[in-house]
C-alpha cells in the first residue's frame, strides 16, 4: 500500500507539499516549513504539512476577515468547527503535533478527522521539547489535555530516549480507564529518533586542520542556564587568549558576563539554518550548556559538520557526544576541563568527532523512514 502522509501543525504557514528537488531544509522557515524537526518527516515521507487553520477555515485560512467570522461562528457553536476536515480523507498516515498551548485544539481536530477518515493511522508527537511540556502539564487543564491527546492517537512517538520511561509511567497512571480490548496507553509509546538531513549537513563538514580558533556559544541566553556557556568560554579564553568567542544575536540576548570579563567576543546576526551550519563548521568547539530537556538540534548540527559540542542533557548530547556531556551546575568545571582537552589533544578531538558523525548519520532520511515503516507494520500488524 502506498503511503500518503501528512502532518497537522499549529501554524499559519502555507500548506506545504513535497516536490522533487525542493526539500524542507532549503525552505524559508518563516513562510514555508521548518528546516529540521518535523519538516524533515514531511520531506522524507514525501507528504504534506497542514496548518490547523487550513483544516478549520479552508482556503481562506490566511484571510483575517474570514478568520474573525469563523471564530465568531465557533463561539456561537460552543466548539471548534473544522470546515475543511474532509481534506484529510486523502491520507492514510496522519501525524499530529501537540504543543503546550493547543492540546484541546489538536484533540478536537483528531476527533473530527476520525469521523471522515477512520481507516487512517494516527500518530501523535510533541511539538515542543519535553522541558516545556513538563512545565505546561503542571497545570491541571494542560495535564488533562495531554492525556486526551494520548488517548486520541493510535501511536505516540517519543523522540527522546531518556524520556521513554517518563512517558510510559505517566501513561500507566491512566491505563485503568481503558475499555475492554483497548490497547493500553503505555503500549502506544514508542521511541524513534528524530529525522535529520545528514546528507545535506555533511557538505559543510570541515576537518581538524580547517577549524578556526573560535569557541561558539549556542542557544538562547534566556534559558536556564545558558549564561554558563559564557562563564566556561571566559575561563577557556583566559588560558587560550588566541580563541575568539562567538554568539548569535537572539532575542533578549544577555552578554553581561562577557562584557564584565572584558572577553574578546563577536556577536553575529541571526541567520538561515544553512548559513548557521557554515558558522558551526568553522568553529573549533561549541558550548551548549542549556539544561532544559530538548532534542538538541544544534548538537546534531555539530555532529554533522564535525565540531565537538560540550553539553548537558539534550537527547542528541547523550547519543552523539556522550564523552562531552557534563552535569548541570556541578559539571561546569568539567566543561572547562573538556574544552581544554579538546584544544590540547588532537587525537581526542578527532575521536569525538568521528563517533558523533557515525551516530548522526543513523538519523538520515532513508534510515529513519525505514524505521518508521517497521514500527507502523508492527502496530498495524502488516
Amino acid at each position: 500500500m502506498k503511503i500518503k502522509f501528512c502532518t497537522i501543525e499549529h501554524t499559519n504557514k502555507v500548506v506545504w507539499k513535497y516536490k522533487q528537488g525542493q526539500p524542507n531544509y532549503l525552505c524559508d522557515p518563516d513562510t514555508e516549513i521548518d528546516p529540521t524537526a518535523y519538516g524533515c518527516w514531511v520531506s522524507a515521507m514525501q507528504g504534506e504539512n497542514l496548518p490547523i487553520s487550513f483544516l478549520r477555515y479552508g482556503k481562506k485560512y490566511k484571510n483575517n476577515f474570514w478568520g474573525k467570522i469563523y471564530r465568531l461562528q465557533d463561539k456561537i457553536a460552543g466548539r471548534t468547527l473544522f470546515r475543511n476536515i474532509k481534506y484529510l480523507k486523502k491520507f492514510n498516515i496522519i501525524l499530529a503535533l501537540a504543543h503546550r498551548f493547543n492540546f484541546q485544539e489538536i484533540v478536537d481536530c483528531l476527533e473530527e478527522a476520525r469521523k471522515v477518515n477512520r481507516k487512517a493511522f494516527y500518530i501523535g508527537v510533541l511539538g515542543n521539547c519535553p522541558g516545556l511540556i513538563r512545565q505546561a502539564i503542571l497545570e491541571k487543564k494542560n495535564f488533562q489535555g495531554f492525556i486526551k491527546f494520548l488517548k486520541a492517537v493510535d501511536l505516540f512517538i517519543n523522540n527522546y530516549q531518556e524520556a521513554q520511561k517518563y512517558f510510559e509511567l505517566l501513561s500507566q497512571t491512566i491505563d485503568s480507564q481503558n475499555k475492554l480490548g483497548e490497547k493500553k496507553n503505555s503500549e502506544k509509546i514508542v521511541f524513534l529518533p528524530q529525522f535529520y538531513p545528514f546528507h545535506f549537513a555533511k557538505e559543510f563538514k570541515k576537518n581538524y586542520q580547517e577549524k578556526e580558533k573560535i569557541i561558539h556559544l549556542a542557544g538562547p541566553t534566556d534559558r536556564e542556564d545558558n549564561l554558563a556557556n559564557q562563564y566556561v568560554a571566559v575561563a577557556l579564553q583566559r588560558e587560550f587568549p588566541e580563541f575568539l568567542i562567538t554568539i548569535p544575536n537572539l532575542d533578549n540576548l544577555n552578554i553581561e558576563p562577557l562584557k564584565l570579563a572584558r572577553a574578546r567576543y563577536k556577536v553575529f546576526p541571526q541567520m538561515k539554518w544553512q548559513d548557521y551550519l557554515s558558522e558551526l563548521s568553522r568553529s573549533f568547539l561549541v558550548l551548549n550548556l542549556d539544561n532544559i530537556w530538548t532534542m538538541g538540534r544544534v548538537v546534531a548540527d555539530c555532529a554533522g559538520v564535525g565540531t565537538p559540542c560540550i553539553g548537558i542533557n539534550a537527547t542528541n548530547q547523550f547519543k552523539m557526544f556522550p564523552s562531552l556531556r557534563v552535569e548541570d551546575m556541578i559539571g561546569i568545571q568539567q566543561a572547562v576541563i573538556l574544552g581544554k582537552k579538546l584544544i590540547e589533544e588532537r587525537k581526542f578531538y578527532e575521536h569525538v568527532v568521528k563517533y558523533a558523525c557515525e551516530k548522526v548519520e543513523e538519523q538520515n532520511y532513508k534510515k529513519r523512514k525505514r524505521a518508521l515503516i517497521e514500527i507502523l507494520k508492527r502496530y498495524k500488524k502488516g
